[in-house]
């Protein structure tokens, strides 16, 4: 159990849920393509969500579905990170909200049916009637508008507020090549975790490792300056992935891999799809912090 010292500076706040979906996207003023979004892919539907929406006052909490699957998104406007996580835990669906209380620089929520309080980072329940409880974290990303319209050309754009404009600048994408003083890069998969090793990931553009007993591999685009990290699991077969100057191919079968969406593109393999896993940037202070039982 984690001893920590929750701090009340509010009463518990407000959430987001089922919001518009807009795919018209010229009808949404004030949306640039540089603008920060989290994107979700579920198996038939991927969606994105603006941060600068997404930090203003009440609506830092979001519970949606997708592929009919309950999930709460949230966003740390302090450290940055944004992390989405199944609505259920300890047997009951959940709903959430802002908590109005805060450790360190942790982002904690709370569900609204027995109102404990949850840690962002740790995806724990940290304090209430569901104490030691654990919710699922699932995979999404920070990235740009331009980029996530790539990558997903049918995807939705979740907006939760009419006005999409904002004077406050985000710098809160997952930033390799330029990183946040005191931060790190950390990889989960299956509830077990690793730090990534930045400067080697940048260097030789792709690190194949393990999680526990989880093989796993974490491409870097340069182009875009960002990380995808999958398990390196078809089937039952574990493979290795190379970079070889301009394509990421699997070592043994020669075959090429898109990156962004985990699928090869070309070569024995073709079509094949890797399952995503979480990766996260986070203050070396919190997460830290976050490990000392």
């Amino acid at each position: 159990r984690l001893a920590i010292q929750i701090v009340v500076s509010g009463s518990p706040g407000e959430a987001i849920s089922a919001p518009r979906y807009e795919t018209n996207f010229e009808s949404i003023q004030g949306l640039e393509d540089d603008d920060l979004v989290i994107g979700l892919k579920g198996e038939t539907q991927s969606r994105a969500y603006l941060v600068k929406q997404l930090a203003m006052p009440g609506q830092s909490v979001v519970n949606d579905i997708i592929d009919g699957r309950r999930f709460v998104l949230t966003w740390n406007n302090i450290n940055r990170t944004a992390l989405a996580f199944a609505s259920q835990a300890s047997g009951l669906n959940l709903s959430f909200r802002t908590a109005g209380k805060s450790w360190k620089s942790d982002f904690l929520f709370q569900d609204k049916e027995t109102e404990s309080t949850w840690s962002q980072v740790m995806g724990i329940c940290v304090d209430g009637q569901l104490q030691g409880s654990t919710l699922d974290a699932l995979p999404s990303i920070v990235t740009t508008w331009r980029s996530w319209k790539k990558s997903c050309p049918t995807t939705e754009l979740a907006v939760l507020d009419e006005t999409v404009e904002s004077t406050e600048p985000f710098t809160g994408k997952f930033s390799l090549a330029n990183p946040r003083v005191n931060s790190i890069a950390v990889a989960f998969a299956n509830g077990k975790f690793e730090i990534v090793d930045q400067k080697q990931l940048i260097d030789e553009r792709v690190v194949n490792f393990k999680i526990g007993e989880n093989r796993v591999v974490v491409f870097y685009d340069a182009a875009a300056d960002e990380a995808h990290g999958f398990r390196s699991l078809v089937g039952s077969q574990e493979y290795t992935f190379d970079w070889r100057g301009t394509i990421f191919v699997e070592h043994g079968t020669e075959t090429v891999w898109d990156t962004n969406t985990g699928q090869a593109t070309d070569g024995s393999m073709a079509h094949a799809k890797l399952s995503p896993i979480i990766l996260i940037e986070t203050a070396t202070e919190l997460w830290t912090a976050t490990r000392l039982k």
